[in-house]
């Protein structure tokens, strides 16, 4: 599949996965955002709950696994799931072909909307590593923005995420920056990148001590990778 033109679409190189924003939250005054997804064989999220929107799932074109509260189902053509608010889940392609499915988040998400230009543009930046930003703060921001939360004792990861991520909105907020360079140009608006505003906020940041990032760091990036 060759990359897609559509200024409504982004794409990550490293997942080689598309997203095309049909309904955007400003677009139906809040009510819900649309977007069609496409997974790369192998290519999934890890598992996780969001506390204030639900999740419907749609293939439109391959298989879709998708589990919910720890049942894993496949999915076709002609059905649908929805993950609803605190419910555990996570969706994958574990077939050999691309899968292509709508993706329906009730009410709108205009925080995953930005979360997902922003990711797709650091992966176009080469600042992910297996999809995921290489920086703890980055990762931090993008899990808060899209108001993402970890099941279980993945938890225990969060409060530090969360305060990375108050710390970076903090300096947004004295800088008077906000974020209104999102773009469906398939670059979005990278962190890292210098064409983005949020660039001097970040560098200026608190950051974690060194000595602490292998502790919480790395088993998180396998946790979100991998979903254990």
């Amino acid at each position: 599949m060759e990359a897609n033109t559509n200024n409504r679409t982004i794409y990550n190189p490293v997942q080689k996965d598309y997203v095309t924003f049909l309904k955007t939250s400003a677009e139906t005054n809040g009510a819900f955002t649309l977007i069609e997804c496409s997974v790369a064989p192998g290519g999934g999220v890890g598992l996780h709950y969001h506390k204030t929107y639900e999740e419907t799932f749609e293939p439109l074109e391959g298989i879709l696994s998708v589990e919910c509260n720890g049942v894993t189902k496949q999915y076709g053509v002609g059905e649908s799931v929805t993950a609803y608010r605190r419910m555990n889940h996570r969706f994958f392609n574990e077939t050999e072909q691309e899968c292509r499915f709508l993706c329906k988040m009730t009410p709108g998400q205009p925080g995953l909307e930005a979360a997902l230009q922003i990711g797709y543009g650091l992966a176009r930046d080469g600042k992910t590593n297996k999809g995921l930003p290489k920086d703890p703060q980055a990762m931090a921001y993008l899990i808060q923005l899209s108001e993402t939360n970890l099941p279980g004792w993945r938890s225990v990861f969060e409060w530090i995420l969360r305060w990375q991520a108050r710390s970076l909105s903090k300096k947004a907020g004295k800088k008077g920056c906000g974020i209104r360079m999102f773009r469906f140009d398939g670059w979005g608006c990278s962190i890292l990148s210098p064409r983005c505003c949020l660039r001097p906020l970040y560098t200026d940041s608190v950051k974690i001590p060194r000595f602490v990032l292998p502790f919480y760091f790395f088993p998180l990036t396998f946790i979100l990778t991998y979903g254990f």
